[in-house]
């Protein structure tokens, strides 16, 4: 019987061939996990719109919900938050929702947080508000735009979707 020499089989390859392996295998790594990732942006590319579509209606939800329900603090609260969120998608790309349409709902909301500051006497953050509306007349594209039409406008709608709604006995005082 011949005796068995026991040697680890990467001590018996040449260094070169060590190396190929190790390279072979850092590159099939790397195919392999440049594929997964690209199958997962994939699918993250498809569920986008359906995620800024459920960030749309919990805004819209969380706001009306203030609105109806909460102190007019935390209806303010309700309008800078929509407004961060309507800047940081202003920022970012979305097929869901035209560029314009964005700036056309931020347009809105300050003109519903002038509203709101207005009530509790807050006279310079009130006005800035109303600028700020106003300063968003070219992506509104009215013939006549103004922060004044603009709040009028968010007035006779959000009456109309009182009168819809049914309206609440917390309206701050509209």
């Amino acid at each position: 019987m011949v005796p068995v020499r026991r040697t680890r089989a990467l001590a018996d390859m040449a260094k070169a061939t060590v190396l190929w392996i190790a390279v072979g295998a850092l590159v099939v790594g790397a195919i392999v996990g440049a594929i997964g990732e690209r199958l997962r942006l994939r699918a993250a590319i498809q569920f986008a719109p359906i995620l800024e579509f459920c960030r749309v209606g919990a805004f819209s939800g969380y706001v009306q919900g203030q609105k109806q329900y909460g102190t007019p603090e935390a209806y303010e609260q309700a309008l800078k938050d929509l407004l961060h969120d309507l800047e940081d998608r202003n920022r970012s790309s979305s097929d869901l929702f035209p560029h314009d349409m964005r700036l056309f709902d931020e347009a809105l909301a300050y003109a519903r947080l002038s509203e709101v500051q207005a009530l509790r006497g807050a006279t310079q953050d009130s006005a800035q508000s109303l600028h700020s509306a106003e300063a968003l007349c070219p992506a509104v594209k009215w013939k006549n735009c103004s922060g004044d039409k603009i709040l009028e406008f968010v007035r006779r709608l959000d009456a109309q979707l009182d009168a819809k709604v049914g309206g609440s006995d917390a309206n701050h005082g509209r």
